[in-house]
């Protein structure tokens, strides 16, 4: 049917991106989902946690993290199948499940001390929600590498993309940012200098 051959052109295979070139799957994977539950669910996560950091953060510098890390789970799922082999070589991920666990991690480094509801009854702080989420996903690897219907390889790839994006690139955008800031006050300082 139609969503079959969608899941065949678009989800993320591993099999197909090496032997037909399908290298947009390791992109496109993460806009579709197998159902309404797994669409609302993961929605309904971007709605709680990314509106917070794109208010912080600008919609720009929002979805290119967003697009970052969705795309380094598409990474890490492709990496992991191909060197392991096994089930995973041969059958599709699909869901935006990667994007939303580096949105996770985002939001528990931006507001670390805030009160997360757990399963909407457990009041639990950003960052202790981060960590057990990342253990609980390590945890169901190891257990069932295969992964059956979830791909926790995704979860931890999204994971593992947002802790490079606060440990190297926003590292590298601040130190680019100061440096300019002190090219401009230093020309200001030398134009103030011939004035005088």
């Amino acid at each position: 049917g139609e969503q079959e051959l969608l899941t065949h052109f678009l989800g993320l295979t591993p099999a197909l991106v090496v032997e037909r070139f399908y290298l947009w799957q390791i992109g496109t994977y993460m806009f579709l989902h197998a159902n309404f539950w797994h669409i609302f669910l993961n929605m309904y996560a971007l709605l709680i946690f990314g509106m917070s950091i794109e208010q912080v953060w600008g919609g720009r510098r929002f979805l290119f993290y967003y697009f970052f890390t969705g795309v380094g789970a598409g990474l890490t799922i492709f990496l992991l199948n191909l060197f392991l082999g096994g089930l995973g070589y041969q059958v599709p991920t699909i869901g935006a499940s990667g994007a939303v666990f580096g949105l996770l991690l985002a939001f528990g480094v931006l507001f670390p001390d805030a009160q997360i509801l757990l399963f909407f009854v457990i009041p639990l702080r950003a960052r202790y929600l981060v960590v057990l989420y990342g253990a609980l996903e390590m945890a169901a690897l190891i257990q069932s590498p295969e992964g059956g219907s979830v791909s926790h390889v995704g979860h931890l790839g999204g994971l593992l993309f947002g802790i490079l994006y606060f440990t190297v690139i926003r590292k590298r955008m601040s130190a680019f940012k100061i440096k300019k800031l002190q090219a401009e006050r230093s020309e200001e300082h030398t134009s103030e200098l011939q004035s005088l």
